[in-house]
C-alpha cells in the first residue's frame, strides 16, 4: 500500500493557501461594503441639501429660442462694452429681470458659462464679460462633421 501522507499534505497547504485568499477576499469586500455604504450616506446627505435647478421643466425654452435670462445678457452687452457680474446684476435688478426667488448673481454666472460654451459671450478678465465679437468662422471641414451620418447625436 502506498503512503498518501505527503499527498494529504500538500492538499492541507492548498486548503490552507485558499482559505487565505478567501479571507484576502472578504476583507476586500468589508472595505468595498463600507465605501458603498459611505457613498449611500453621502448621496443621502447631497438629496436633503440639494439646490433647487436654476430653471423649471416649464421655464425652459423650446429649441431656437432663447431664455429670458440669455435675452436680457444680450440686450445688456449688446453695445459691446465689457460689463461685471455685479453691473449685469444691478442692470437686471434696474430692469426687474425675474429670477424667481433664486440668487441672481448664480443665475446670471451660470447663464454666461452656456453662452461662453456657444460663443456668443466671451470673458474678457475674471468676472469680466463682452458680447463675442469674434464668433467662429464656420469651415467646410466642420460643415463636413456636421452633416455625417457618423456624427454623435
Amino acid at each position: 500500500m502506498r503512503d498518501i501522507r505527503e499527498d494529504l499534505r500538500q492538499r492541507l497547504q492548498s486548503i490552507a493557501l485558499q482559505r487565505g485568499e478567501l479571507q484576502a477576499r472578504m476583507e476586500w469586500l468589508d472595505k468595498a461594503e463600507a465605501h458603498v455604504r459611505g457613498l449611500m450616506e453621502y448621496e443621502k446627505y447631497q438629496v436633503q441639501t440639494q439646490q433647487e435647478p436654476l430653471f423649471s421643466q416649464d421655464q425652459l425654452p423650446a429649441e431656437g429660442e432663447r431664455t429670458a435670462i440669455a435675452q436680457f445678457l444680450r440686450e445688456a452687452l449688446a453695445d459691446g462694452r465689457s460689463r461685471t457680474l455685479e453691473e449685469l446684476k444691478k442692470s437686471a435688478a434696474v430692469r426687474d429681470v425675474n429670477f424667481e426667488g433664486k440668487n441672481p448673481g448664480r443665475v446670471l454666472h451660470f447663464a454666461l458659462l452656456g453662452m461662453a460654451q456657444s460663443g456668443v459671450v466671451a470673458m474678457v478678465n475674471k468676472g469680466v464679460w463682452q458680447i463675442n465679437t469674434e464668433r467662429p468662422v464656420e469651415n467646410d471641414a466642420s460643415q463636413e462633421i456636421r452633416d455625417s451620418p457618423l456624427r454623435p447625436m
